[in-house]
């Protein structure tokens, strides 16, 4: 079981409220797809879970995963 990051009270309650944030982490599950959130591609991703509540697909989509041509210049 994965442990969410410390927020201030007011943050944790909207966070749970829009997304269910603080019971996806605790179960292990995405707050943004719902799909299982266990395998990470390193120690930076595993950590924005704790924050975010996103699992590694979800990261990849919302920031830009390796494989995203996006991020080129």
């Amino acid at each position: 079981m994965a442990i969410p990051s410390e927020k201030s009270s007011e943050l944790t309650d909207i966070l749970e409220a829009m997304f269910g944030r603080t019971t996806a982490i605790k179960s292990d599950t995405c707050s943004f797809c719902g799909f299982p959130a266990k395998i990470f591609r390193d120690k930076v991703s595993k950590t924005e879970y704790a924050t975010s509540g996103l699992c590694q697909d979800c990261q990849d989509s919302v920031f830009g995963g390796v494989n995203d041509d996006t991020n080129l210049e």
